[in-house]
């Protein structure tokens, strides 16, 4: 296989990769936004678990 001089070159020498930014109108989804609200409702549980776990446990110790 014989290589021509233009070919040894790199292709994407004059690449200029453009900045592609998220829009829900084109892309048509907002699933980021529901992601965030189930994470923050997570956090909110998460807080409200440990607290009625700590009020349950009392003055017991927990041993592991």
């Amino acid at each position: 296989m014989q290589h021509d001089e233009k070919d040894n070159t790199d292709p994407y020498r004059d690449y200029k990769p453009e900045i592609i930014e998220y829009d829900p109108e084109v892309d048509d989804s907002d699933e980021y936004l529901e992601r965030d609200r189930l994470l923050d409702k997570k956090d909110e549980l998460k807080d409200v678990i440990t607290e009625l776990k700590d009020k349950n446990r009392g003055t017991r110790k927990v041993r592991r």
